[in-house]
């Protein structure tokens, strides 16, 4: 018989009709959880929603009670965390055309700057 290749829950049978409901309800939950976050994520909301996302999960689940981070950001003049900011979008590129996409169905490829359009150009030619 083979034990705990699905999933094992530490019980003594793995393959325990009700162990194995417990562990398929567990898998469920947790495919639930992780496509909540991503809904939220995926929605089209401003150019660094990844990093918004970012600080304020840290914030909520690493607090800062020394003021580390803010005095950070003052001794590397905000260098630090425009770094992150602008390395997480390098790597967003469907935020990128999420949003540009959809500011130019409100305004209009016109309403569209230069150094936007080939942003956008860019970021299509990369996703694609």
């Amino acid at each position: 018989m083979i034990k705990g290749v699905i999933f094992y829950s530490g019980s003594a049978d793995p393959l325990n009709p009700k162990v194995l409901i417990y562990d398929v309800l567990n898998v469920l939950r947790l495919i639930y959880d992780v496509l909540n976050v991503l809904r939220r994520m995926i929605t089209v909301h401003s150019y660094h929603y990844l990093y918004q996302w970012y600080r304020s999960v840290e914030s909520e689940h690493f607090p800062d009670p020394s003021g580390f981070r803010s005095r950070m950001e003052q001794w590397t003049f905000g260098l630090s965390p425009a770094c992150i900011k602008y390395r997480m979008s390098a790597f967003d590129v469907p935020e990128v055309m999420a949003v540009t996409r959809s500011n130019i169905c409100k305004n209009g490829i016109q309403a569209l700057s230069r150094r936007g359009a080939v942003i956008y150009y860019a970021s299509v030619f990369l996703y694609f």
